[in-house]
Formats: structure tokens, C-alpha cells, sequence
């Protein structure tokens, strides 16, 4: 049986989460194109339980994630995990936030998160076949 260590594993999740927001960024294009006026940008994330701190950093069409604290935030977000999620994804939560720095940021991602609309037709026809893949891309848009 193989054994990681955690910094072996917070290595490999790093590398998928990055992986598969790059992924997901490029099926919708529009929020692609958007998504690079973000680039550069840091957000600091303070969990307060568990005791965690992590950052996001934006790259031109992915987010990576980081553990730890950021060198140069350009916001810091500061809570606990629900109100955190909250926050990030639609900018209203009935926790206690706190928001430090450039809340313009958040603002710019929560508009791109809602507006969100992903093709799903090209995956899943790799992964399906045409006619299947194009009738659950349907399914899939009715149901959003």
C-alpha cells in the first residue's frame, strides 16, 4: 500500500483544483474572456474553524490554491466555512464575514460565478458520444 505525506497531498489537490478550474473556466467562453482581468489578483482566505489559512491566486484562465498566507492579498476574507463559501460564490451570507482590502475583486468573481454558463455539449460528447452527450448537455441546461 503507497502512503503520502500530507505535503505530498496538498500538492497533488493543488495541481487538480487548478486543473479543473482551468477546465471549467474554458467551458463557458465568455467568462474566460472575462475571467483574465483578473489576473494577478490574490484573495487570502482566514477559516476560523477549522484554524486554516489559504490564498487564491488568479491566473490568466485558472485559480490556484495555495496554503498559507499570501505575500501581497489584495483582499483577505475572514469567517467561518459556510459564511466563507457564501461569500466567495454570491457575496451574501447570513455569517459573519469579514472582508479586509479590494472587495471590487470578489465582486468581479461573484459576477463571473453567477453568470456562469458552461457548454457542456463538447465534454460530454468525448465522453459519451455525440447523440448521448448532446441530449444530457440538454438535460443538464434545463436543470440549471
Amino acid at each position: 500500500m503507497l502512503r503520502y505525506d500530507s505535503a505530498t497531498q496538498l500538492r497533488t489537490l493543488r495541481r487538480l483544483l487548478s486543473y479543473l478550474s482551468e477546465r471549467a473556466i474554458h467551458l463557458d467562453p465568455l467568462t474566460a474572456e472575462n475571467f483574465s482581468s483578473l489576473a494577478g489578483q490574490e484573495i487570502e482566505i482566514h477559516c476560523l474553524e477549522p484554524a486554516l489559512t489559504w490564498h487564491l491566486s488568479l491566473r490568466e484562465s485558472s485559480i490556484e490554491v495555495h496554503a498559507g498566507p499570501s505575500d501581497n492579498p489584495n483582499v483577505v476574507v475572514t469567517g467561518k466555512p459556510l459564511g466563507l463559501m457564501q461569500t466567495l460564490i454570491s457575496g451574501a451570507t447570513a455569517e459573519i464575514v469579514m472582508i479586509d482590502g479590494d472587495a471590487a475583486v470578489l465582486m468581479a468573481l461573484q459576477t463571473l460565478v453567477k453568470s456562469y454558463s458552461p457548454d457542456l455539449a463538447k465534454p460530454l460528447d468525448t465522453w459519451l458520444g455525440r447523440e448521448t452527450g448532446q441530449r444530457t448537455a440538454a438535460l443538464v441546461e434545463l436543470a440549471m
